[in-house]
This record gives structure tokens, sequence and C-alpha cells, in this order.
């Protein structure tokens, strides 16, 4: 057997996005899509929805995951944001590197100073607190089918925290959505959680209509 050793270098990353940049002041909507996802699965259930003035960004994820076709040699490719072992129960690497990578894509776009909503689906939504603890005039963070990570992230975050569950998600226990945003909660943030009847593991209308809300587009 031998050792592996691992070092933080320095490297520059390439990142595909759609950007609409907002007007007079009004916020820039970040979309985080889903493990194995592109941000075209996100992108296209808001950005008819959300009034022209807002800007949106969305994002690929940081790593491809190239998949083959059924019965077919082509490939279609799709992305992810970091690698978590659930039967072991650890990373391979965390949510630190796509956060970090999209701060800097942020800084090189000239949108710092721009107030901003996260938005994070499944794999997207676990992400999207450890980016919003990286980004400036971040007002809420919402997270949809996703757990919040309250023993690693910040005690208190500068924004408000949301989180929305499909009641029927097979793939993430609402039970456990709901017990890590009252554990975030409990550390002093302010938020809501919002548990969809009709929905499972996916955006549908429900879930739209219900981030819509928390968004308040009828005062914009």
């Amino acid at each position: 057997m031998y050792k592996l050793e691992r070092a933080l270098v320095s490297a520059q990353s390439e990142i595909d996005y759609y950007l609409r940049r907002p007007k007079n002041g009004e916020p820039l909507i970040i979309l985080l899509h889903g493990f194995g996802e592109t941000l075209g699965h996100i992108l296209r259930h808001f950005e008819h929805k959300l009034p022209e003035k807002f800007g949106i960004l969305a994002i690929n994820g940081i790593f491809p995951l190239p998949q083959k076709k059924f019965d077919s040699p082509e490939w279609k490719l799709r992305f992810c944001w970091y690698f978590y072992d659930a039967l072991k129960k650890e990373y391979f690497i965390d949510q630190r590197y796509p956060a970090e990578a999209i701060s800097n894509l942020m800084s090189n776009l000239n949108l710092n100073q721009c107030k901003k909503v996260i938005i994070g689906f499944s794999q997207g939504g676990y992400l999207a607190p450890f980016l919003g603890e990286k980004l400036d005039n971040v007002t809420k963070c919402i997270a949809i089918n996703a757990e919040y990570k309250y023993l690693m992230l910040s005690k208190l975050c500068s924004f408000t925290i949301i989180n929305i569950c499909g009641e029927k998600d097979e793939i993430v226990d609402p039970k456990n959505c709901k017990n890590s945003h009252q554990e975030m909660i409990k550390k002093g943030n302010r938020g809501e959680f919002h548990l969809v009847k009709n929905a499972g593991h996916q955006i549908n209308v429900d879930i739209v209509d219900t981030v819509l809300k928390c968004i308040d587009i009828s005062n914009s």
C-alpha cells in the first residue's frame, strides 16, 4: 500500500454561465443546479417567471460528469459541484472549492456590489449557504430539497435562510431538512421553512411559486 498526500494549490477554473445583468438596483438571482444537471435544468423554471429588471446568473457546476447515452456512441455532458461519499459519510472535495470559484467569477463579472439572492436545488442547495458566506450583499439564500450543513457553516449568516422541501421527496428526507433548518435558527439565524405538499425531489410549479413568494417579486 502507498500513502496519499494532499496539497492545496491554485489554478484557474473554466466556468460556463448564463448572465442577465440586473437593472436599476434590482437583485441578482444566482441559480445553482442539482447533481448531474446543467444550468438549463434550473434556469428554465425561473427565467421567464422573474421580472425583466432582475438579474440572473445561472452557472454550470465546476466538475464535468460525462454520461454515456444508452444504445448510442454519443456522450452527454452534465455537471456537479463537489463530491460526497454517502456510504463513508465524508467529502472527497467539499463546498469550499466551488464557493471560492464562483466568488472569483463574481469579481471578474463586476457583480460584487449588487444585491443577491441565491437559489440552489439539491446539491446546489447544499452549496448555496457556503457560497452566501463568500459573497457580499446576499439578502436571501434559498435551498430547495437540501439540508443546511449547520455543523460546517458559520454560527450566524448575514442573510435570511430559507428551506423549501417537497413533502414526497424520496432522496433528501424532508424531516432532516427541517431539523437542519431548526438548528440554524437555534444559532440565531433568521429564516423560513416551507414543506410543499405536491412535490417530490424535483422543481415543479408549486416549488417555483413558493420560491417566488419568498423573493416577493410582487413588490418589484
